[in-house]
Protein backbone atom coordinates (compact mmCIF):
# COMPACT_ATOMS: atom_id res chain seq x y z
CA UNK A 1 0.00 0.00 0.00
CA UNK A 2 2.86 2.19 -0.09
CA UNK A 3 3.99 2.13 -3.56
CA UNK A 4 0.70 0.94 -4.99
CA UNK A 5 1.78 2.08 -8.85
CA UNK A 6 4.97 -0.27 -8.91
CA UNK A 7 3.17 -2.64 -6.80
CA UNK A 8 0.71 -3.53 -9.98
CA UNK A 9 3.64 -3.32 -12.22
CA UNK A 10 5.33 -5.44 -10.62
CA UNK A 11 2.59 -8.22 -9.84
CA UNK A 12 1.17 -8.07 -13.36
CA UNK A 13 4.54 -8.76 -14.74
CA UNK A 14 5.53 -11.22 -12.40
CA UNK A 15 2.08 -13.05 -12.63
CA UNK A 16 3.09 -14.42 -16.35
CA UNK A 17 5.98 -16.27 -14.55
CA UNK A 18 3.93 -17.74 -11.71
CA UNK A 19 0.92 -18.77 -14.09
CA UNK A 20 2.76 -21.71 -15.79
CA UNK A 21 2.45 -23.07 -11.95
CA UNK A 22 6.43 -24.43 -12.39
CA UNK A 23 7.19 -21.32 -10.45
CA UNK A 24 5.93 -20.52 -7.00
CA UNK A 25 6.09 -17.37 -5.26
CA UNK A 26 8.43 -17.32 -2.22
CA UNK A 27 6.30 -16.26 0.19
CA UNK A 28 2.19 -15.72 -0.08
CA UNK A 29 1.05 -12.54 -0.94
CA UNK A 30 4.61 -10.86 -1.22
CA UNK A 31 5.15 -9.37 -4.54
CA UNK A 32 8.83 -9.70 -4.75
CA UNK A 33 10.16 -13.18 -6.45
CA UNK A 34 13.70 -13.53 -4.93
CA UNK A 35 14.93 -13.65 -1.60
CA UNK A 36 17.96 -13.57 0.21
CA UNK A 37 18.28 -15.33 4.12
CA UNK A 38 21.71 -13.81 5.74
CA UNK A 39 21.69 -15.99 8.99
CA UNK A 40 24.76 -14.31 10.50
CA UNK A 41 25.48 -14.77 13.70
CA UNK A 42 26.53 -11.04 13.16
CA UNK A 43 25.30 -10.04 9.32
CA UNK A 44 26.67 -6.88 8.56
CA UNK A 45 26.83 -5.17 4.95
CA UNK A 46 29.35 -2.82 3.43
CA UNK A 47 28.09 0.12 1.79
CA UNK A 48 26.80 -1.02 -1.92
CA UNK A 49 23.97 -1.28 -4.38
CA UNK A 50 21.69 -3.70 -5.42
CA UNK A 51 22.37 -3.09 -9.40
CA UNK A 52 21.14 -6.05 -10.77
CA UNK A 53 17.63 -5.48 -8.91
CA UNK A 54 14.65 -4.05 -10.82
CA UNK A 55 16.00 -0.58 -11.96
CA UNK A 56 12.78 1.91 -10.09
CA UNK A 57 11.81 -1.28 -7.84
CA UNK A 58 12.06 -1.14 -3.96
CA UNK A 59 13.07 -4.21 -1.82
CA UNK A 60 12.07 -5.60 1.29
CA UNK A 61 14.79 -5.48 4.21
CA UNK A 62 13.97 -7.05 7.80
CA UNK A 63 16.61 -7.20 10.50
CA UNK A 64 16.60 -10.14 13.52
CA UNK A 65 18.51 -10.72 16.44
CA UNK A 66 19.41 -9.79 19.98
CA UNK A 67 21.74 -6.60 19.17
CA UNK A 68 21.89 -3.15 20.94
CA UNK A 69 20.04 -0.97 18.37
CA UNK A 70 21.50 1.48 20.12
CA UNK A 71 25.30 0.90 19.66
CA UNK A 72 25.33 -1.00 16.36
CA UNK A 73 23.14 -2.54 13.77
CA UNK A 74 22.29 0.56 11.89
CA UNK A 75 21.18 1.01 8.47
CA UNK A 76 23.34 3.45 6.70
CA UNK A 77 22.00 5.50 3.35
CA UNK A 78 25.58 6.83 1.97
CA UNK A 79 24.69 8.57 -0.53
CA UNK A 80 22.35 10.46 1.44
CA UNK A 81 24.82 10.48 4.83
CA UNK A 82 22.25 9.37 7.03
CA UNK A 83 22.35 6.22 9.89
CA UNK A 84 19.14 5.23 11.21
CA UNK A 85 18.63 2.81 14.21
CA UNK A 86 17.27 -0.73 13.20
CA UNK A 87 16.35 -2.44 15.89
CA UNK A 88 15.70 -6.42 15.74
CA UNK A 89 12.51 -7.09 14.04
CA UNK A 90 13.06 -3.40 11.90
CA UNK A 91 11.67 -3.53 8.05
CA UNK A 92 12.30 -1.04 5.42
CA UNK A 93 11.41 -0.65 1.95
CA UNK A 94 14.11 0.92 -0.34
CA UNK A 95 15.12 1.59 -4.11
CA UNK A 96 17.89 -0.64 -2.98
CA UNK A 97 19.54 -0.61 -6.91
CA UNK A 98 20.45 3.35 -6.50
CA UNK A 99 20.87 3.93 -3.04
CA UNK A 100 24.35 3.32 -1.59
CA UNK A 101 22.94 1.13 1.62
CA UNK A 102 24.51 -1.04 4.44
CA UNK A 103 24.94 -1.35 8.04
CA UNK A 104 27.30 -0.76 10.66
CA UNK A 105 28.75 -3.66 13.27
CA UNK A 106 27.06 -4.58 16.40
CA UNK A 107 29.05 -5.55 19.62
CA UNK A 108 31.15 -8.82 19.92
CA UNK A 109 28.61 -11.65 21.28
CA UNK A 110 25.97 -10.00 19.91
CA UNK A 111 23.35 -11.56 16.54
CA UNK A 112 21.72 -10.51 13.96
CA UNK A 113 20.26 -11.77 10.79
CA UNK A 114 18.29 -10.15 7.82
CA UNK A 115 15.84 -11.52 5.31
CA UNK A 116 15.88 -9.36 1.85
CA UNK A 117 13.29 -9.43 -0.44
CA UNK A 118 13.97 -8.01 -3.96
CA UNK A 119 12.83 -7.94 -7.65
CA UNK A 120 15.83 -8.77 -10.19
CA UNK A 121 15.49 -6.69 -13.08
CA UNK A 122 16.07 -9.48 -15.50
CA UNK A 123 13.24 -11.43 -14.61
CA UNK A 124 10.86 -8.24 -15.83
CA UNK A 125 13.05 -7.74 -18.79
CA UNK A 126 12.29 -11.83 -19.72
CA UNK A 127 8.82 -11.03 -19.45
CA UNK A 128 8.69 -7.37 -20.91
CA UNK A 129 11.15 -9.40 -24.16
CA UNK A 130 8.65 -12.17 -24.50
CA UNK A 131 10.58 -14.98 -22.71
CA UNK A 132 13.30 -14.35 -24.42
CA UNK A 133 16.76 -13.13 -22.84
CA UNK A 134 18.05 -9.76 -24.06
CA UNK A 135 20.76 -11.02 -26.18
CA UNK A 136 17.66 -12.79 -28.75
CA UNK A 137 16.81 -9.45 -29.51
CA UNK A 138 18.34 -6.74 -32.16
CA UNK A 139 18.87 -3.38 -30.49
CA UNK A 140 15.83 -2.04 -32.78
CA UNK A 141 13.37 -4.67 -31.04
CA UNK A 142 15.08 -3.58 -27.49
CA UNK A 143 14.44 -0.20 -28.26
CA UNK A 144 10.64 -0.42 -29.41
CA UNK A 145 10.31 -2.45 -26.45
CA UNK A 146 11.99 -0.05 -23.91
CA UNK A 147 12.12 3.11 -25.34
CA UNK A 148 15.03 5.93 -24.93
CA UNK A 149 16.61 5.57 -21.42
CA UNK A 150 14.75 9.09 -20.86
CA UNK A 151 11.54 7.37 -21.28
CA UNK A 152 12.37 4.32 -19.07
CA UNK A 153 13.68 6.95 -16.29
CA UNK A 154 10.25 8.44 -16.66
CA UNK A 155 8.35 5.27 -16.70
CA UNK A 156 9.76 3.71 -13.76
CA UNK A 157 9.85 7.01 -11.71
CA UNK A 158 6.00 7.18 -12.80
CA UNK A 159 5.86 4.13 -10.63
CA UNK A 160 6.29 5.68 -7.23
CA UNK A 161 3.23 7.40 -6.10
CA UNK A 162 3.23 10.96 -5.07
CA UNK A 163 1.60 11.93 -1.87
CA UNK A 164 -1.37 13.41 -3.71
CA UNK A 165 -1.90 10.51 -5.78
CA UNK A 166 -1.57 7.76 -2.86
CA UNK A 167 -5.06 7.42 -1.44
CA UNK A 168 -6.43 6.93 -5.52
CA UNK A 169 -3.56 4.87 -6.36
CA UNK A 170 -4.37 2.49 -3.38
CA UNK A 171 -7.86 2.75 -4.27
CA UNK A 172 -7.14 1.06 -7.40
CA UNK A 173 -5.24 -1.78 -6.36
CA UNK A 174 -8.24 -2.52 -3.83
CA UNK A 175 -10.21 -2.48 -7.02
CA UNK A 176 -8.20 -5.15 -8.36
CA UNK A 177 -8.53 -7.39 -5.40
CA UNK A 178 -5.52 -6.64 -3.44
CA UNK A 179 -7.02 -6.68 -0.01
CA UNK A 180 -6.59 -3.18 2.13
CA UNK A 181 -4.46 -3.84 5.08
CA UNK A 182 -5.73 -1.16 8.18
Amino acid sequence: MYAPKLYRYMSDNLKALFDDQTLKPNFTGSVFPAATFNMGPRVMTYDHVDCCNLAFGWCSIWAGGSFNPKAGGHFVFYDLKVAVEFPPGSTILMPSSTLKHGNTQIATGEKRVSITQYCPGGLIRWVRYGFRPATALTREEKEKIDGSIEHQVEEGLGRWSKAAELIQDREGLVKKGVKKVS
